[in-house]
């Protein structure tokens, strides 16, 4: 650099944020939303084995691996989230039977397990602690005809193949699906973006709770908009009581009218 040079300012490194998901979810409208609101943040995401992307092993993931990751949870787990982790349940899944494409139950759009009454079943498979290549062992001995399977709908999907047929299932939901990460990282403006984008929070939304207080005008407004329905309350009281018309309209029911015999 020569003497007449200015110094050049060191380049800030760009944003960047580290996403983990089990098999069975797909984060791509996610993904699209926060490319369009934080078009300079990095976004990489790395499919987690069935076994490490559950809670109990979120905490390992977060402090070594991730920014944010998605967790599979038993279904009845406390919302609450565990010590050193912040986490929000998302939605419950639905649980699936496979049966292999020649069985009778795969003509059917749903089942329920008192439908399968006499059925041969594979060894069940843990959606949360089994590895990825136990899943797929599963639907192996399903498609083989050994008996049928037991998974929830997001993970069977993931593993569906063409000899085999995913059939939802009526029986209450056995897992959960959920978003953790640090709670002493939950400010950065890249992890708390992407947590409200999964919530549903639009950029208009705010992340704070509302003013609890009102001054000046706004306080003025409010009351002048609390004594006219104060005063328009007192009117309908005496005027009557309303009533709905079958055609869905109101009326006012006089104080001498009596209902029809």
């Amino acid at each position: 650099m020569s003497a007449h040079e200015p110094p050049v300012a060191p380049t800030a490194p760009a944003a960047s944020l580290r996403i983990g998901y089990p098999p069975g979810l797909s984060p791509d409208k996610w993904l699209r939303r926060m490319a369009g609101r934080f078009p300079t943040v990095h976004m990489a995401t790395t499919l987690v084995d069935v076994g490490r992307a559950q809670l109990a092993q979120a905490q390992d993931l977060l402090a070594s691996e991730f920014d944010v990751v998605f967790v599979r949870e038993p279904a009845e787990a406390p919302r609450s989230a565990p010590e050193g982790l912040a986490r929000i349940p998302l939605y419950l899944e639905d649980l699936a039977v496979l049966v292999p494409r020649d069985h009778e139950a795969s003509l059917f759009p749903s089942l329920s397990l008192s439908d399968l009454e006499g059925e041969c079943w594979v060894d069940p498979v843990d959606a949360l602690a089994s590895s990825s290549a136990e899943v797929e062992m599963h639907v192996e001995l399903v498609a083989a005809n050994v008996g049928l399977g037991l998974l929830p709908l997001p993970l069977a999907c993931a593993h569906s193949r063409r000899d085999v047929v995913v059939i939802p299932l009526d029986e209450p939901p056995r897992t959960r699906m959920g978003i953790a990460w640090l709670p002493d990282r939950g400010e950065e403006d890249e992890i708390a973006g992407f947590v409200g984008i999964v919530q549903g929070r639009t950029e208009r939304t705010s992340r704070g709770p509302e003013p609890a207080t009102h001054t000046g005008a706004q306080a003025k407004s409010k009351a002048g908009k609390k004594g006219a329905g104060a005063s328009g309350e007192a009117r309908r009281r005496a005027d009557g009581p309303v009533s709905k018309t079958r055609s869905g309209k109101t009326g006012r029911r006089g104080p001498n009218r009596g209902r029809r015999k």
